[in-house]
């Protein structure tokens, strides 16, 4: 018989398999180093089961994200979130469970309709990127639940 640890692990190790959140790769050029991940959603995640969780349209946005708040932007493979630099990022609102794309962002994709890209890119200050980021991840929870 397995013991069980005496104190529960920590919520960052109940996200993404323990790996916490993060970044991975060079966010001024997302294209060198590792570019792509491949995740298979055969199922949508519930809340809090351990699936991946990722902050939509920040790729838009990390670079300026780091320029507005004067830190050094990750230039390539494993990056922790961290309270000290990145407390804004970490909040659960923003991030949301890989699922299936919603019908309607099918139907809008298949008629070359997909609304503009998120307002985070073009915001003035940190406050901006997160609202705008916060905004987009509302919406996408608003699209997964009444696809449910």
């Amino acid at each position: 018989q397995r013991s069980m640890p005496a104190t529960p692990a920590p919520p960052v190790f109940r996200l993404q398999g323990g790996t916490g959140k993060h970044i991975d790769g060079d966010v001024a050029e997302p294209l060198n180093g590792r570019p792509f991940q491949a995740y298979v959603q055969l199922s949508d995640a519930a809340e809090n089961d351990g699936s991946l969780q990722v902050l939509p349209g920040f790729h838009a946005t990390a670079q300026h994200y780091f320029e507005r708040k004067r830190l050094q932007p990750p230039a390539g493979g494993f990056t922790p979130l961290t309270q000290d630099d990145h407390s804004e990022l970490l909040d659960s609102d923003l991030w949301v469970p890989v699922r299936r794309l919603p019908k309607r962002w099918r139907q809008l994709h298949a008629a070359g309709n997909l609304p503009a890209p998120s307002a985070a890119p073009q915001a003035r200050g940190v406050r901006g990127i997160v609202k705008a980021l916060k905004t987009l991840a509302r919406e996408l929870q608003g699209d997964l639940k009444s696809a449910e």
